[in-house]
């Protein structure tokens, strides 16, 4: 992601933010990168329509989407399998 170097305090109403902050936290986000994520997206639409975006936006959910990737709930990575106790090597007769 780009560097970010603005910043732009947003006010949100209780019940939008702690909505938000739910499903960031079953995606693995934080709410600001949501936040980020949502203005980009929307910067590039704007862009990619000519200027033209009607308002409010509508939204597609990924099973409408054909041929498109489904983004999936982030996952914790699996902690490391504990190792198995080594074999104490038997004494070598010299």
């Amino acid at each position: 992601m780009a560097r970010k170097e603005a910043s732009l305090p947003v006010r949100l109403d209780t019940e939008s933010k702690e909505r938000l902050q739910d499903i960031g936290d079953n995606m693995g986000l934080t709410v600001s990168a949501i936040v980020r994520l949502l203005v980009k997206s929307f910067v590039q639409e704007y862009g990619r329509s000519g200027g033209r975006i009607v308002l409010p936006l509508e939204w597609k959910t990924a099973d409408q989407y054909s041929n498109e990737p489904v983004v999936q709930k982030a996952r914790p990575a699996a902690a490391p399998a504990a190792a198995a106790p080594k074999a104490k090597a038997k004494p070598r007769k010299v």
